[in-house]
């Protein structure tokens, strides 16, 4: 994987945010889905999790800083226990779901959040990617859909001109 990953696997998980919150404005029912725009929306609220994890995934494996990187990847497993959650409880009505959502919810602010603190006192060129992992748990932190969606598409447009030299460096090629 290399940075290009990393920039389509953001902006994917940006994008999805975007539809997620544009959707949002027309006021669905989510948590109980009747209507086809409540369906979408619960589709959304599921597939925004699950995105940002596929995100955070791919950014850990092309990632150099060693120091809290497990960080990034417990961030990503919670994103996905937040978006499975959701699913769980939204679309499939399992009242169970809510404490998958709740815990997966807490996780990703707990983890993204050390990471960022982690990345921002490594002495790398990578440092400011730990404010990037702020905003990721600013995020479900806020409960806004527009938080993601800026910090998303704006990681998605940084590594391109920043890390053009490096495509081919992943963190197994680290050492």
């Amino acid at each position: 994987m290399t940075w290009r990953h990393v920039r389509y696997a953001s902006l994917s998980a940006g994008l999805v945010a975007l539809v997620g919150f544009l959707v949002g404005l027309a006021d669905p029912a989510y948590y109980d889905p009747v209507k086809f725009i409540d369906w979408v929306s619960a589709a959304l609220n599921t597939l925004g999790p699950l995105a940002a994890a596929w995100a955070l995934f791919v950014w850990w494996k092309v990632t150099t800083v060693r120091r809290g990187a497990f960080l990034i990847l417990a961030a990503s497993a919670a994103a996905a226990t937040f978006g499975l959650g959701n699913m769980f409880e939204d679309i499939l009505d399992l009242d169970w779901g809510f404490l998958l959502f709740g815990i997966g919810g807490i996780a990703v602010v707990l983890f993204a959040a050390l990471a960022g603190i982690l990345a921002l006192t490594v002495d790398s060129k990578l440092r400011w990617t730990g404010l990037f992992l702020m905003g990721v748990a600013a995020g479900p932190a806020l409960d806004s859909a527009l938080v993601w969606v800026i910090v998303w598409i704006a990681f998605a447009a940084i590594p391109w001109q920043t890390y053009a030299g490096t495509q081919g460096t992943t963190q197994a090629q680290a050492g």
